[in-house]
């Protein structure tokens, strides 16, 4: 018996079936269902680190104690409604915080660092940025806080948010600190408005 090279297999393609209406509209719902799980994230996550960046500031900057806090959060829910009706968007916001407070967010630099991230990033990123202008206007608006509050409060949040991405703080722990304060999200989902 002789040891021979192999026999060349003849490859056949099989014709490829198109997908059906209802397979691309259940491809279509998986897929948002996915964005809308990832927004969810975003948004819990973005929050928490706020909600404890307010509730750690030093006792000079009178930290937020539960009461304020739900008063926070409902303002920016009530504010985000106001901008899914129509009254205003989250451009015009942002121009009025910046004329009031001197206060932007880079979003020409971000926009440029978004065009290499994948999807998911976008949506995360979007998110927060959205989310971000929501926060500062309302510490603004609703509790009187001036430029210098307002950034010094926000680079904690950015501090925060990188000790948890280098791993030198988990977000398990600062939701164990929101609970022990009280702090429990509503029941209703947060679907924001625009990101």
């Amino acid at each position: 018996m002789t040891m021979g090279r192999p026999k060349k297999r003849k490859i056949t393609h099989s014709k490829r079936h198109p997908m059906t209406k209802a397979e691309v509209t259940r491809r279509f719902q998986v897929a948002n269902m996915v964005d809308a799980q990832f927004k969810e994230w975003a948004i819990t996550d973005v929050m928490s680190i706020f909600l404890a960046t307010l509730h750690h500031l030093p006792k000079k900057e009178s930290p937020f104690g539960i009461v304020r806090l739900k008063r926070l959060y409902a303002k920016m829910k009530e504010l985000d409604s106001d901008i899914a009706a129509g009254y205003g968007n989250i451009r015009q916001l942002e121009e009025t915080l910046k004329l009031e407070t001197g206060m932007t967010l880079d979003r020409e630099t971000a926009m440029e660092r978004l065009k290499v991230k994948g999807h998911h990033d976008k949506i995360t990123y979007a998110t927060q940025n959205y989310l971000s202008t929501l926060y500062m206007w309302v510490l603004h608006d609703t509790f009187g806080w001036g430029k210098k509050r307002i950034f010094r409060t926000y680079h904690a949040c950015t501090e925060m948010a990188n000790r948890l991405n280098a791993g030198a703080e988990k977000m398990s722990n600062i939701e164990q600190d929101l609970k022990a304060i009280g702090w429990e999200y509503p029941a209703d989902k947060w679907e924001i408005a625009t990101t």
